[in-house]
């Protein structure tokens, strides 16, 4: 298991309709409990920026797990915002 994971990531609900895209920066907090956090890059205005959920979050290579995805916790740039994401299942990287 690698402790850190950037790039693309999908918000899926957990029947796997998808609900956002966007880049993802996380890192293995407890790598024997496999506990992750991170934030998640997101354009302004997505259904994620003011709505906290727990949803599937999918990596590059097609692997899936489930977290809580918070709301906005801050701009990211020009129509960017970051959305905090903490890991419920075992890290997916």
């Amino acid at each position: 298991m690698s402790a850190t994971y950037s790039g693309k990531a999908r918000v899926l609900d957990r029947n796997g309709l998808l609900l956002d895209v966007g880049k993802a920066d996380l890192v293995v907090t407890d790598p024997e409990a496999g506990i992750w956090s991170g934030t998640l890059r997101v354009f302004a205005g997505s259904c994620l920026q003011s709505k906290s959920l727990t949803a599937l979050v999918e990596l590059d290579n097609g692997s899936r797990a489930l977290a809580q995805v918070g709301t906005m916790t801050g701009t990211a740039g020009k129509d960017l915002v970051l959305v905090k994401v903490v890991g419920v299942d075992r890290a997916p990287f």
